[in-house]
């Protein structure tokens, strides 16, 4: 997920994943494939790390924008 939060009440369902702590909804095998492709990237040492992303996430968070 895009937080990093982990726990197992995220998904309800076997198809839905929602986080608990930032609200963000996917389909569960979308966020498995997204997490999985993370792992990867991180491995080869390509892309973004996760805590990257977490801390960037976490700097921005005021100026994000939700649309209704």
């Amino acid at each position: 997920n895009r937080c990093g939060y982990k726990d197992k009440n995220n998904r309800k369902t076997q198809s839905k994943f929602k986080c608990l702590r930032c609200h963000h909804e996917i389909n569960a095998d979308i966020n498995a494939s997204e997490n999985i492709e993370q792992r990867g990237l991180e491995s080869l040492g390509l892309g973004i790390s996760l805590q990257d992303y977490k801390s960037e996430s976490l700097s921005n968070s005021d100026s994000l924008e939700f649309a209704s």
